[in-house]
């Protein structure tokens, strides 16, 4: 047993000693170094893909925004009965012209560019018969460098346009909370001094209609005399005689 553990663990060793030379083996290095170039460009390629797909989503996003903020105005413009000051329309102008900028980068963003990717041609078929394995890794490595360098700059231009969509979206965003404050602000005080004339009309037509000149009476106007009259048996009771003075 003793004799059998000895074999193997000099069989261990001699299995670590292989794979030491081999790591020290130059075609290694250089497989080594091709993998590491093909990782960065993975990465690239992913980072494309990441910022197309949030470009994709913030853009549908802005549109509907875009569209809830047009159906707005119109209610603004024509189905309100309320007279708004000229802050409010400037304030739905630079709002317009922010949704339209961020949709505008948005969109750039989402523009459709060449992007780089590993060759796969007759090149490739030539260089493998004609190199060893050394050379082969090296000329993928330059060819992975050099996509990894043209991608890098497209993913840089297209994360330039979101960064500026997000700040146009931020400015529209706060002017929008700005101009919800100052609408209400407007509609509340419109619909206080409706409800003010309101009750002062009320109250006119009442005090009119209880203090009209043409009903009141004149409490100083001077009375008639009143008439004596006198009831015999020849005038019927029904019948009014004035009294003559001069048969008295």
């Amino acid at each position: 047993m003793i004799s059998l553990f000895k074999d193997r663990e000099h069989q261990l060793k001699d299995h670590l000693s292989d794979i030491a030379n081999k790591l020290d083996k130059p075609e290694d290095k250089w497989s080594f170094l091709y993998n590491y170039a093909r990782k960065s460009l993975d990465e690239e390629i992913s980072r494309f893909q990441r910022i197309d797909d949030k470009s994709v989503k913030l853009l549908s996003s802005v549109s509907i925004i875009i569209t809830i903020f047009l159906a707005l105005f119109k209610w603004i413009l024509e189905d309100s009965n309320v007279e708004f000051s000229l802050y409010i329309y400037v304030i739905l102008i630079l709002i317009f012209l922010s949704l339209s900028c961020s949709w505008h980068f948005f969109f750039k963003a989402l523009k459709l560019r060449l992007a780089p990717r590993m060759p796969l041609n007759d090149e490739i078929f030539k260089l493998v018969q004609e190199k060893n394995m050394a050379t082969i890794h090296v000329a993928l490595y330059k060819s992975c460098q050099k996509a990894v360098k043209e991608s890098f700059g497209v993913i840089e231009d297209k994360a330039e346009q979101l960064k500026k969509g997000y700040v146009a979206t931020s400015i529209a965003g706060f002017l929008l909370l700005l101009f919800v404050a100052m609408l209400s602000y407007e509609i509340l005080t419109s619909n206080l001094t409706t409800n003010k004339a309101g009750d002062v009309i009320m109250s006119n037509e009442k005090s009119s209609n209880n203090q009209s000149p043409e009903n009141d009476p004149d409490l100083d106007v001077t009375a008639p005399d009143p008439q004596l009259v006198t009831n015999d048996e020849k005038t019927p009771t029904d019948t009014i005689v004035i009294e003559n003075n001069q048969d008295k």
